[in-house]
């Protein structure tokens, strides 16, 4: 009987684990979202006043933020410069990272988005490009805090009351 109220409680909070797990990726998206955001404002900072090139623009940047946002700057800024056309080092950087960012396929394709006008106009076209990027970030944003706040809650209890259930079933 012991075995099983211990296999019990195991199964319930593995099913938590799992609900909060599920809460956390839409914890880290919305944070990675926002970072990306404040890397882009620290870019146009960079390209504006500073005039540096791409890789150090970028490779500052990524100094300035948090991990796992900084991968994709760290990233980028490391494979930037050689064979590869600059649109393609971007689109490899968001591919390396976006697992460890929690993006989802829009927030993915929002930010290759950004990298197709990367490198391919003047100072004001960057501007212009990134400043646009922020705006869509920002909706991003408002979304993936809408969605932690109301799915994260859902996630764990769903994984408890989950637990619970196979439980019962089991005993």
């Amino acid at each position: 009987m012991i075995l099983k109220i211990a296999g019990g409680v195991l199964l319930i909070l593995s099913c938590w684990l799992v609900g909060y797990c599920m809460a956390l990726n839409l914890k880290i998206r919305k944070q990675s979202l926002q970072d990306v955001k404040v890397a882009l404002l620290e870019f146009k900072n960079q390209i504006a006043y500073a005039g540096v090139s791409l890789s150090e623009a970028f490779a500052e940047v990524a100094a300035q933020i948090r991990v796992p946002a900084s991968g994709l700057f760290d990233e980028f800024s490391r494979n930037v410069g050689g064979d590869k056309p600059v649109p393609e080092v971007w689109n490899g950087a968001v591919d390396s990272v976006s697992e460890h960012l929690s993006l989802n396929p829009d927030d993915k394709r929002l930010i290759q988005d950004f990298g197709k006008m990367l490198g391919n106009s003047d100072m004001d076209g960057q501007i212009s490009n990134i400043e646009m990027t922020i705006e869509r970030l920002e909706i991003q944003i408002k979304e993936s805090y809408d969605k932690e706040k109301k799915m994260g809650t859902i996630f764990k209890f769903a994984g408890v009351a989950a637990g619970i259930a196979l439980t019962l079933i089991l005993l």
